[in-house]
């Protein structure tokens, strides 16, 4: 049997050398996403990004980010990843299981593996991440006239949609007038 010990050092040993601390957009994805992988549940709250000693923690309904806390786990993305584990460990566990159990420490665990796997600790950003070029006057104004069309053409759907219901309504009506005139 794995003591629990054991199952931190495992946790421990599961890191990279040498670790790169993420930028505040890297911070953010990465806890949405692991969000939802964890949780099979989207994060619907406020996202902030804070820094210093606050921890990677949600209050009153806000999802507060630390992407660099100082502390025990080395800061950066150790800090990050375990503040967020205790937080959805506690999500998923709320008759107040012990915070370090081995339970906590396999969420731990299998979340580095996710972040490994994702490839987020490489130093080049990932294709979602890159810069898009800065769009044109010529193109926003193209895309701004696209959804103008798109939104007159609902408009008109919406419009069809009334007066086929007014026409059946008025039929309606004319039939319960005959009926009570006879």
């Amino acid at each position: 049997m794995v003591t629990r010990n054991e199952w931190y050092e495992r946790v421990n040993a599961s890191w990279p050398e040498t670790i790169p601390v993420p930028t505040h957009w890297q911070a953010v994805n990465a806890v949405r996403r692991l969000w939802r992988w964890g949780m099979n549940d989207v994060w619907r709250g406020p996202v902030r990004v804070v820094s210093g000693k606050r921890y990677t923690w949600e209050r009153r309904g806000t999802l507060l980010v630390n992407p660099n806390r100082p502390g025990s786990e080395g800061g950066g993305w150790k800090a990050l990843i375990h503040d967020l584990s205790h937080l959805m460990w506690r999500k998923a566990n709320p008759e107040g299981v012990r915070p370090h159990e081995k339970g906590h420490a396999k969420l731990e665990l299998r979340m580095i593996e996710e972040v490994l796997k994702r490839g987020w600790l490489s130093s080049e950003p990932a294709p979602d991440q890159k810069e898009a070029p800065k769009p044109t006057k010529r193109d926003v104004q193209s895309k701004r006239y696209d959804r103008i069309k798109a939104r007159i053409e609902a408009w008109e759907a919406k419009e069809r949609r009334v007066k086929n219901a007014i026409k059946k309504l008025r039929l309606q009506a004319s039939y319960y007038e005959r009926q009570l005139a006879s």
